[in-house]
């Protein structure tokens, strides 16, 4: 049975998590839910935040260098390969998670760059001439 007072109380207090964090992170832009989805994903300036993180950051004073970091570690290692392992916000803070090196990272990079190349000669045998 849907309750809407409940439901908006979750809105409300999506809302509240989300204006909280991008007061507590000093982030500027413009901040919105995903799809208008509230308490799922926001997008915040440039970021893009599950809620659960927000909490997260909210809950426990997570700094603002801590979060860039942890987000910018996923996206560079996702845009090397989405079959490495990404890890939770919650796992990065509490330093459970080891992350890659420099040298590691520059080594993933340089084959991921060698394979793309040997993709491209490899269809460029087939090309119509």
């Amino acid at each position: 049975m849907y309750k809407p007072d409940l439901h908006k109380c979750y809105n409300d207090l999506a809302e509240d998590y989300l204006k909280t964090f991008i007061s507590t992170m000093e982030l500027e832009g413009e901040a919105f839910w995903v799809a208008n989805d509230v308490g799922t994903v926001a997008c915040v300036g440039d970021y893009f935040v599950d809620y659960k993180d927000i909490r997260l950051c909210v809950d426990n004073n997570i700094p603002f260098k801590d979060f860039d970091e942890w987000y910018c570690y996923c996206i560079e290692v996702g845009m090397i390969s989405d079959e490495l392992y990404t890890p939770s916000l919650e796992e990065w803070v509490s330093g459970k998670f080891q992350k890659m090196s420099d040298t590691e990272m520059s080594k993933f990079k340089e084959l991921k760059i060698t394979f793309l190349q040997l993709i491209e000669n490899e269809n460029q045998k087939h090309e119509k001439k």
